[in-house]
């Protein structure tokens, strides 16, 4: 259903800010800024201006003391459906339960350390992991430093200070406030880099964002600094082929709430270094909304806008509904530039923690220590991930929820995730959604989600329980061609922790956030980092690189009984290898999977109008027709159609 808040400008008044600023008063919620960035050079090589700074005494990070005394927790609302479990838990757990430990498990190819506390200057907590691959390299960002490393581990250049991306750079030299984004841009075979400055040395507030001039993190930089009217927390940044997206939670003077920022950044001229413009929405009574991130560009429709998506669970009591929003650019008049609230999409609702109004956060438990960890389950999870395919694109979300949907606080969290279709520009649907929440006593949280150009989605997060599981990461997945609202492969521990964060009560903050990405050289495998400990303050980081195993096509040996009646239907083995992602279809009728290792599958076909005896059974890589059974039918029996 579209509709709901659509902000048009043409023929608008504005107000001039100088030479290069003009705001536009929307309406009492909503104020559109117009602006060109306030700084803009180049840089020397980034290898050279590491070197120099060595030696310059390292500033702390302004930011931290905001981070850890004034952090917005929004006082969520309890669901209007309390202790009616999350019904697609069920979904997920019956898939498990008929189809067992599977040969489909994830493949750990690399596996190795990022930043850690130590590198920092002082002690930060929780460690804002950040990170992205080329076909050379990763980079990652964690607080106050970054490390470039080649694909297997070595590591190239760092850690060094993130602001040495703006080294000499007018007042922002030295600025290291944190809160980086590091994405590669694969269209342009460039790098972006970013960090707020909040305030810089002015009392002012900016986005710093630096694009590499070639494919090689260590070169020159083009250096920008945009400017806002108040804190511009939480950045999150996206690429899209007219500019860079970015959602950012504004607080005022006193660190209240003042709704969101959703910006552009002129891209095609910030590629070619040169000075770039902002147009910059404020709006009031919103809540992490984050722009869409697409690594392919190939099929994303001409003129297609930026979606944002959030879904604003601190305001609405429900917990069932999606936002999307829809930013279209007109760099050629910019006061033709929208932003619109264009879809409010229904989904299975979901509870949170908190026995009295939903606040209970810090709830992940560790082996050894009454302390728990933040979940950040108030704000949906970065990135929403965009993939464009040929007949329709998809939109994916992720986030942390209870599954029991009870407002208690002793449950184990579960990852809620969605994707959503469309196709052109045309509205969007909820294609596929579902929770990952075995059952077994362990907390998953902090995901983090993509898909590779087959359309096989994975996700990243952290895990833990009270026992023996020491905070670790893990991840998950499905093809795309499984059964829609599962995640179908084994869960693999990426890397095991060996401690919990045990410092005190008052120390709860976990990673922030974490980072899946695709492989660029294949599109096909995933990258994911995120944060663990070995006890204590001492948090660390690891980046791994996995990929679910290519699928052979299903082969057939057997299949008792034999035969099967219309009107009765029948429940079937079926034996052979490569069946654990297979479809199983007699006549034009498809069987409901009951159980299915990898190698005997039983299957249920109900009465109905076959039209012959063939079984197929295929998966994503081919099928196999080989074998067929008898169908018959009992003249004295109604045939059931």
């Amino acid at each position: 259903m579209k509709k709901i808040l659509l902000f048009l400008l043409v023929g608008l008044p504005y107000i001039m800010w100088g030479q290069n600023v003009k705001v536009y008063k929307i309406s009492p919620t909503v104020t559109m800024t117009v602006s060109t960035d306030v700084y803009h050079d180049v840089s020397k090589p980034l290898s050279e201006m590491i070197e120099e700074n060595k030696f310059r005494e390292r500033r702390d990070n302004v930011f931290y003391k905001i981070n850890v005394e004034n952090e917005y927790h929004p006082q969520l609302k309890k669901s209007n459906k309390l202790n009616e479990p999350d019904p697609l838990v069920k979904i997920q757990r019956a898939y498990m339960a008929s189809h067992g430990t599977k040969a489909e498990d994830l493949i750990l190819s690399d596996s190795f350390d990022g930043g850690s506390d130590s590198d920092n200057s002082s002690s930060v907590m929780p460690p804002d992991t950040q990170g992205d691959v080329s076909p050379d390299y990763y980079m990652q960002a964690v607080n106050n430093v970054t490390t470039i490393y080649d694909r297997n581990g070595n590591v190239l250049k760092g850690p060094f200070p993130t602001s040495d991306f703006w080294s000499g750079f007018g007042i922002f030299d030295q600025t290291n406030d944190g809160d980086a984004i590091i994405l590669w841009d694969e269209d342009a075979g460039r790098w972006l880099v970013s960090q707020f400055a909040v305030p810089a040395s002015d009392s002012n507030y900016y986005e710093l964002v630096a694009i590499s001039q070639t494919s090689d993190p260590r070169g020159s930089y083009n250096r920008y600094a945009f400017q806002y009217s108040e804190f511009n927390d939480y950045p999150k940044i996206a690429i899209w082929p007219d500019g860079y997206y970015i959602g950012q939670n504004a607080f005022d003077s006193n660190n209240n709430g003042d709704g969101i920022f959703a910006s552009v950044y002129e891209r095609d001229q910030m590629l070619a270094g040169n000075t770039a413009r902002m147009i910059n929405f404020h709006v009031a009574n919103q809540f992490s909304l984050f722009p869409a991130d697409a690594d392919d560009f190939s099929n994303i429709p001409s003129g297609a806008p930026c979606y944002f998506i959030n879904d604003q669970v601190q305001t609405y009591t429900n917990n069932d509904s999606v936002y999307i929003w829809e930013f279209h650019t007109d760099w050629s008049n910019t006061a033709n530039s929208t932003f619109s609230r264009a879809q409010a999409l229904k989904v299975s609702p979901y509870g949170f923690f908190g026995q009295t109004n939903g606040d209970g956060d810090a709830q992940a438990e560790q082996p050894g220590t009454s302390v728990k960890l933040d979940m950040l389950h108030y704000r949906t999870m970065y990135r929403a991930y965009y993939r464009p395919f040929s007949d329709h694109n998809s939109l994916l979300l992720c986030r942390t929820v209870d599954p029991a949907n009870d407002g208690q606080d002793a449950d184990q969290a579960g990852i809620r995730w969605y994707e959503f279709r469309n196709t052109g520009t045309g509205a969007w649907s909820v294609y596929q959604q579902g929770t990952y929440a075995p059952g077994d006593g362990k907390w998953r949280w902090m995901p983090s989600i993509a898909m590779n150009a087959n359309g096989d989605i994975a996700i990243g997060y952290s895990i833990s329980d009270n026992s023996s599981t020491y905070p670790s990461l893990a991840a998950v997945a499905r093809y795309s061609t499984d059964p829609l609202g599962v995640m179908t492969t084994n869960e693999k521990i990426l890397f095991s922790g060996t401690g919990s964060q045990d410092v005190g009560a008052n120390y709860t903050r976990w990673g922030d956030y974490s980072m899946v990405s695709v492989d660029p050289n294949d599109n096909y495998s995933f990258w994911f980092t995120s944060e663990y400990t070995t006890g204590g303050w001492n948090w660390r980081t690891r980046i791994t690189h996995f990929s679910l195993p290519v699928l052979n096509p299903p082969s057939v040996t057997g299949v008792s009984p034999s035969s099967l009646y219309k009107d009765r239907g029948k429940e079937l083995t079926i034996t052979g290898s490569d069946l654990s992602e297979a479809t199983f279809d007699i006549g034009g009728i498809t069987g409901t999977v009951v159980s299915n290792d990898g190698s005997t599958a039983v299957v249920d076909f109900p009465p109905g109008n076959y039209s012959n005896g063939t079984l197929t059974v295929s998966n994503s890589a081919g099928s196999d027709n080989s074998h067929s059974i008898t169908i018959n039918t009992r003249n004295t029996i109604p045939v059931v159609a």
